[in-house]
C-alpha cells in the first residue's frame, strides 16, 4: 500500500504541471478546445503584431481610406448548397487587409449570420482580375441567411459605410 502511495503521487504532481518544465517566458497555450486562433478563419490575437495593449489611441479609419469590396457572387436572393463559397472583389493586393499583416490598419471581416470570421491570406483564393473567393469551412444549415463582407478597424469595429450585405437561401443541399 505504502509503495503505491508513493509512486502515485509523482504522477498526480507530473500530471498537473505537464510533466515538463517550462521556462518563464514562454506563453501559455490555450487548449485547443478553446483556442479560437486555431480556428478557420481566425486571426491569431495573441500574435505580437495584434497586442490590443497599445489600442487605446489607435485613430478610427474612415471608409474612405479601404479600397472598395463587392460581393460578386451568390447574388442577393440566390438559393444555394449548404457549402457556401462568397466570390468577391476586392484590392489586388488583398494580403495587405488580412490578418497576416499586423500593421494593416483595417482588416477582412466575413459574416454568415452572427459568425464573423477574419480570413487569413491563405483562406482566400485568388480567382484573378482582384476576385476572391472564401469558403466557409463548415456545411450551413438550410434556411434563409445573411452573408456580409466588411472592414473593421484594428479594434474590430466595423467600418459601416463599406458593408455590403446579401441574403441567400441554403437549401438541404451540398
Amino acid at each position: 500500500m505504502w509503495k503505491s502511495t508513493v509512486l502515485v503521487l509523482p504522477l498526480m504532481i507530473a500530471s498537473c504541471s505537464g510533466g515538463a518544465q517550462k521556462t518563464p517566458d514562454a506563453p501559455k497555450e490555450a487548449h485547443s478546445e478553446h483556442n479560437m486562433a486555431a480556428m478557420p478563419g481566425m486571426g491569431n490575437m495573441s500574435d505580437p503584431g495584434h497586442d490590443m495593449s497599445s489600442m487605446d489611441d489607435a485613430k478610427p479609419v474612415a471608409s474612405t481610406d479601404t479600397p472598395p469590396l463587392k460581393i460578386v457572387g451568390p447574388i442577393d436572393g440566390a438559393t444555394i448548397g449548404q457549402r457556401v463559397a462568397v466570390v468577391f472583389e476586392g484590392p489586388a493586393q488583398l494580403s495587405k487587409y488580412t490578418m497576416d499583416n499586423p500593421e494593416a490598419a483595417a482588416h477582412l471581416h466575413i459574416a454568415l449570420d452572427d459568425t464573423e470570421l477574419m480570413p487569413m491570406g491563405e483562406q482566400l483564393i485568388s480567382l484573378g482580375a482582384k476576385q476572391y473567393v472564401f469558403i466557409f469551412d463548415l456545411p450551413t444549415k438550410p434556411g434563409r441567411h445573411t452573408i456580409s463582407l466588411y472592414w473593421a478597424d484594428r479594434l474590430h469595429k466595423k467600418i459601416e459605410n463599406g458593408v455590403q450585405t446579401i441574403s441567400v437561401e441554403v437549401t438541404g443541399s451540398k
